[in-house]
């Protein structure tokens, strides 16, 4: 999760600045150099492309964890509501730490 976090941050503050600087410079005008330049727009756009595809993996695998956390937490609940029926395991339980005590 942070490795991705990292890349969409690197795309979008280091690399996409610096192709962007390097495309618009006019040290290279004239000749063949020219004609190389005219490619750094495109490459532009292509790492402007990868870094929002990044980015939206980065917002789908947020959006993820935030549904399996709201599940566990669910299926948690549901869980302990379903050993009240058996307060010597409840009791088990709270005292192993693996449930929250009912007078905490």
């Amino acid at each position: 999760m942070r490795y991705i976090t990292n890349i969409e941050i690197s795309f979008q503050n280091n690399l996409a600045p610096k192709l962007k600087s390097l495309s618009e410079t006019k040290y290279y005008e004239g000749g063949e150099a020219s004609k190389a330049m005219d490619h750094y727009a495109d490459m532009l756009n292509k790492v402007n492309e990868v870094g929002d595809l990044y980015r939206r993996a980065n917002s789908e695998i947020f959006s993820m964890m935030d549904q399996m956390i709201e599940q566990d937490t669910k299926l948690r609940d549901d869980f302990i509501n379903g050993l009240v029926a058996d307060p010597a395991l409840v009791q088990n339980l709270e005292t192993l730490g693996i449930i929250p005590r009912g007078d905490q």
